[in-house]
């Protein structure tokens, strides 16, 4: 577990990082993004923007801790298929 547990921590923090840098970047740029003759921010009200933040941060959480989970796992056995 000493060595599993880093890996997968760090694929979780790079997933959520990448996950609020993307929403950070986009609320960045919302206001010069058109939609049918509407800016971006006109879009966001019609959606529940915090709803699909944390969705898409759970999804990458999980999605992280289980490709790191395998292929720590792959790689410890030896069965990691190198190219």
């Amino acid at each position: 577990n000493f060595i599993r547990t880093p890996f997968i921590f760090e694929g979780i923090l790079y997933g959520s990082l990448a996950v609020v840098l993307s929403f950070i970047f986009l609320i960045a740029i919302g206001s010069s993004i058109q939609i049918e003759s509407s800016n971006l921010w006109n879009y966001y009200e019609t959606i529940n923007v915090g709803q699909i933040f944390i969705f898409e941060l759970g999804l990458t959480i999980l999605l992280g801790a289980l490709s790191s989970f395998t292929a720590v796992q792959q790689h410890i056995k030896g069965k990691l298929i190198m190219n």
